[in-house]
């Protein structure tokens, strides 16, 4: 089922928003805002949702983690055919 395929896909996907292995072992209180950020797109995308809301997913990080941010959530949508709905507050 979707549960046992979760430590697998968390592994396929911390590499692809730029988390590494000891970054995972931490607490969320000892990892920066922009890793939070991060391993909260990580989150949704291994539960592969049909719809990705995405509220200010690039605050708090520099522009090549947004670049990459923005091509792994493009990737995704174009392979599962997932609606997206990105939202800002700019």
């Amino acid at each position: 089922g979707r549960r046992r395929d979760v430590p697998e896909r968390v592994a396929e996907l911390a590499p692809l928003v730029g988390l590494s292995d000891e970054l995972l072992e931490r607490r969320p209180h000892a990892v920066s805002d922009g890793q939070l950020q991060r391993a909260c797109l990580a989150r949704a995308l291994v539960l592969r949702p049909r719809l990705l809301i995405c509220d200010e997913m690039t605050a708090m990080l520099d522009a090549s983690t947004t670049a990459a941010l923005v091509a792994v959530v493009e990737r995704y949508r174009a392979a599962s055919g997932a609606a997206l709905l990105a939202v800002g507050h700019d």
